[in-house]
């Protein structure tokens, strides 16, 4: 499920991603961007796309933020991590948001 952010490369990707999110028992974990971007350069708006198509293909009821510690240190601190993450949601709901941040994944865990 990662995509060649590195390259802006979205095919098959994308195309793949979309088909992965209409099965109804998959969710998707958002990490790992920035490891898949070029290490020493990464933009936010590098990641932009694939933000907006990880959204709209699984939407706020299947997904779960994910730190991708300690591995995403390659190319991103944690605390930047985050602050990437919440520009990338910026205006969607309180509730959206605590789907993505916190109940998506302790019912997926089953915490």
């Amino acid at each position: 499920g990662k995509p060649d952010i590195r390259n802006q490369e979205f095919e098959p990707w994308k195309s793949d991603f979309k088909a992965l999110s209409e099965l109804p028992n998959i969710c998707c974990k958002v990490s790992g961007m920035t490891t898949e971007a070029d290490h020493a350069s990464w933009r936010r708006d590098d990641l932009r796309p694939y933000f907006d198509h990880v959204i709209e293909s699984f939407g706020f009821d299947r997904l779960i933020f994910g730190g991708d510690w300690f591995v995403a240190t390659l190319a991103v601190e944690y605390p930047e991590w985050v602050a990437t993450v919440d520009w990338a949601v910026s205006g969607c709901s309180d509730s959206e948001l605590n789907k993505l941040y916190r109940d998506n994944a302790i019912a997926f865990y089953k915490l």
